[in-house]
């Protein structure tokens, strides 16, 4: 939990500062703050989740670095993020629905227009995938520290 942790506080901050940066340097306007950060702080922890997950399945880092990519560059075109998931030929929106990234993409679009309905289920969906992510990936890595 601690590495997770560790992970999603970085994407956190990284995140914050892209926000702070397009507020103060662009002009953009966040129409519900509160919304964003907690969409940031459940999809940071549900990807450092997803990335402990790999690095406890990898050998050694060259291999964890080629499977985080192998899973995040299809993920950020069929996550909704240039795309929307309603116009992706079948099956493809089905395969989207399963990436966490689709429910972030989604809550962040939704807290700029202010649907809350979709914001918290969204929300809720990402903790799911965290607590899911966390609950796993803890135990691969305590089966590799316990050999």
């Amino acid at each position: 939990i601690g590495k997770t942790m560790a992970g999603a506080v970085m994407g956190v901050v990284s995140a914050l500062v892209l926000l702070i940066i397009g507020s103060s340097l662009f002009g953009v306007s966040f129409v519900n703050i509160g919304f964003v950060i907690l969409i940031v702080v459940l999809a940071s922890f549900s990807f450092t989740g997803i990335g402990t997950i790999i690095s406890g399945l990898a050998s050694e880092p060259r291999e964890a670095m080629m499977l985080s990519n192998l899973l995040r560059f299809p993920m950020m075109f069929l996550g909704g993020v240039f795309f929307p998931v309603e116009a992706m030929p079948m099956p493809l929106p089905y395969i989207a629905r399963v990436l966490p990234l689709t429910y972030a993409t989604e809550a962040l679009r939704a807290a700029m227009t202010e649907n809350v309905t979709v914001v918290l289920f969204d929300a809720i969906v990402l903790v799911a995938y965290t607590v899911g992510a966390i609950v796993v990936g803890s135990k691969i890595l305590m089966r590799l520290i316990t050999r």
